[in-house]
């Protein structure tokens, strides 16, 4: 059950603090605005577009309009949302340079206080009675969005592949993804190009360079059996294609947003 308390920004944006008493799980759906939250306790789950993120203490979720995502929340989360109207975003957007970056998926990154901060001064705004709020809570607002515009993980978003050979490498780099031996020379071969002239390729079709790509397939087929419960991080590790644990957690940051460990410990709350 989530018990929660929502305090208006405008007529469609608005901060929201909830906290659970038994684990959620929510339907399919997709927001229209775009939604920013972060934790104080417990974890939650959202399963989307590039596949499953968690979220915990330490780090943020955007949740960006449109995109259909699923969400689990494990009892004991504590947490604020913020959620903010899509013209909004695009109006601010329009205004910057950065009008090309488009929120196409589920991210979870970690906080380096900034952008939690924000957050939170927006939401104790939203709660006060001062008679200058509007005006605080649109600069916020604005601040808000143009350091999320800004974060490092819009730069490069997944597109499709046209390129029969880009696609004869991407199955090859599914199918083969565990191997520790599996490298960007053997994906241009399977694509039938030169090593320079396919990792162009790559990196111009999807927006990350060959070898970015199989990190996260690794990172994803040891997210999966750490789900299970049958291994143990190290395990996990090498039976998806790592060779050393560190370059596998970072690897595993960087796709989850949190460390093996606290994906662990998330996934077993409840």
């Amino acid at each position: 059950m989530i018990h929660a308390s929502t305090q208006p920004l405008s007529a469609t944006s608005h901060v929201r603090t909830w906290r659970c008493t038994s684990p959620v799980r929510g339907a399919a759906t997709a927001h229209r605005g775009l939604e920013l939250a972060w934790l104080d306790a417990g974890a939650a789950r959202y399963g989307g577009p590039g596949g499953e993120v968690v979220a915990s203490p330490g780090a943020f979720v955007v949740v960006p309009p449109g995109v259909e995502h699923v969400t689990a929340l494990d009892e004991g989360l504590r947490g604020t949302v913020v959620e903010l109207d899509a013209s909004t975003v695009r109006e601010v957007a329009s205004a910057t340079s950065m009008a090309s970056r488009r929120f196409d998926r589920v991210v979870v990154v970690p906080d380096d206080g900034g952008i939690v901060a924000l957050g939170g001064l927006l939401a104790r705004e939203a709660s006060s009675g001062a008679r200058d709020r509007e005006l605080v809570v649109d600069a916020l607002v604005e601040a808000l969005v143009v350091k999320l515009l800004r974060l490092d993980v819009w730069e490069a978003r997944p597109v499709r592949a046209r390129d029969p050979r880009l696609l004869a490498a991407i199955d090859y780099a599914h199918a083969h993804a565990c191997d520790p031996s599996l490298d960007v020379a053997r994906l241009a071969a399977a694509a039938g190009m030169s090593r320079y002239h396919f990792s162009r390729a790559f990196r111009g079709a999807l927006g990350v360079a060959p070898h970015a790509f199989v990190l996260d397939l690794r990172a994803r087929h040891a997210a999966s059996l750490l789900r299970r419960g049958r291994r143990s991080v190290t395990e996990a590790a090498f039976a998806s294609g790592f060779g050393d644990l560190g370059r596998f957690r970072a690897a595993f940051r960087r796709t989850f947003g949190v460390g093996p460990s606290e994906y662990v410990a998330a996934t077993r709350v409840g």
